[in-house]
């Protein structure tokens, strides 16, 4: 996704994150910077999937906040990855938010592994 969002500021489009409609959670989360860049990035399939990622990550944790351990310990912030995307580098871009979200997930799995070895209920 960021990748295909900075492709698109390099072709001259200006990177426009609005915000996208908000989680059921009352809290704002760091999941909206990630549907901004799909909503951004033009790709319908790609915004279907932030969108239920979204939902599920606020579903899972039932509109608790992350962990402190793991959102204080990422080295790469959302702002860098805007960065990267509002400089039109999409090189740079991608591999920032691939090393943000394994991050994450290595930070999740360290501090809170019940939120991944939850089973989603789709029904």
């Amino acid at each position: 996704m960021a990748r295909i969002a900075a492709e698109r500021v390099k072709s001259g489009i200006p990177w426009d994150a609005q915000d996208p409609p908000k989680t059921r959670s009352p809290q704002p989360t760091s999941t909206n910077f990630h549907f901004a860049v799909a909503k951004f990035a033009g790709d319908p399939i790609l915004l279907l999937f932030a969108d239920a990622l979204r939902d599920i990550s606020v579903e899972i944790s039932n509109g608790e906040h992350t962990p402190q351990g793991v959102r204080g310990d990422l080295s790469i912030t959302h702002a860098e990855i805007e960065s990267a995307i509002v400089s039109g580098d999409p090189a740079e871009a991608e591999k920032l938010m691939r090393a943000h979200i394994e991050e994450y997930l290595h930070l999740l799995d360290e501090h809170s592994p019940y939120l991944l070895n939850q089973v989603i209920d789709w029904g």
